[in-house]
C-alpha cells in the first residue's frame, strides 16, 4: 500500500516538475491499471489547467473502477470549482460519499456542491460535519462560513471566517478574500 502511494507521489512530482509540454506528452500514455498513478497524472494535468486532457485519464480510471471514491471526489470538485456540470458533480460526490462517509474532503465537496445549487440546508449539514472532522482546514471553514452567511447566521459565519485567518496554511489570496468577506459579507469577490 505504501509503495503504491509513494509511486503515485513520485509520478506526480516528476510530471509536475516537467515544464516542457513535449516531455510531458511522452509520460501521458501511461500503461497498466495502477489507478493511483493515473490519478496522480490527471491531478497534475488539472493543476496545470489542462482539464480536457485530465478528463481522458479520469475516464480511464472510472472504466477500471467506476466507484473509485477519491477519483470521483477530485474530478467532481474540480468541476465545482469551475462551475461546470454541477448536477453531475453532485451525483458523483454522492457516490463517493456512500463509500467514504467519514472522509472530510468528500464531505466538504458534497456540502460545497449543495451550496452551489442553493440547497443551504443540505450544504450546512455536510459542511458542519466536515468542520467537525477537520477543524483546522481553511477551505472547510471558509465554505462553512459561506453557507452560514447564506442562512442569515452572520455572526457564526464571521467566526468561521476569522478562524481561517489564524491557520498557518491559509494562502494569501484566501486571506484577502476572507478579509473582504469580513468587511462586506458575501458580495462578489
Amino acid at each position: 500500500m505504501i509503495r503504491i502511494f509513494l509511486s503515485s507521489i513520485v509520478c506526480l512530482v516528476i510530471f509536475t516538475s516537467i515544464t516542457n509540454i513535449e516531455a510531458q506528452e511522452e509520460i501521458l500514455p501511461l500503461k497498466g491499471e495502477n489507478v493511483k498513478d493515473w490519478h496522480a497524472i490527471a491531478a497534475a494535468l488539472i493543476s496545470n489547467g489542462r482539464y480536457e486532457e485530465a478528463i481522458s485519464y479520469y475516464d480511464h480510471i472510472l472504466e477500471i473502477n467506476p466507484d473509485e471514491a477519491y477519483v470521483l471526489n477530485y474530478l467532481a470538485y474540480s468541476w465545482l470549482e469551475r462551475n461546470y456540470k454541477i448536477d453531475t458533480a453532485i451525483e458523483m460526490l454522492q457516490r463517493a460519499y456512500k463509500q467514504k462517509t467519514n472522509d472530510p474532503f468528500i464531505i466538504d465537496s458534497v456540502g460545497w456542491g449543495y451550496y452551489l445549487v442553493d440547497d443551504f440546508i443540505k450544504a450546512e449539514k455536510f459542511l458542519r460535519r466536515a468542520v467537525e472532522l477537520m477543524p483546522n482546514d481553511p477551505i472547510v471553514n471558509d465554505h462553512y462560513g459561506d453557507v452560514l452567511w447564506k442562512m442569515d447566521r452572520k455572526i457564526e459565519a464571521r467566526y468561521y471566517w476569522k478562524s481561517v485567518l489564524k491557520f498557518e496554511d491559509t494562502e494569501e489570496k484566501m486571506k484577502e478574500n476572507i478579509k473582504f468577506k469580513l468587511l462586506k459579507g458575501l458580495k462578489i469577490i
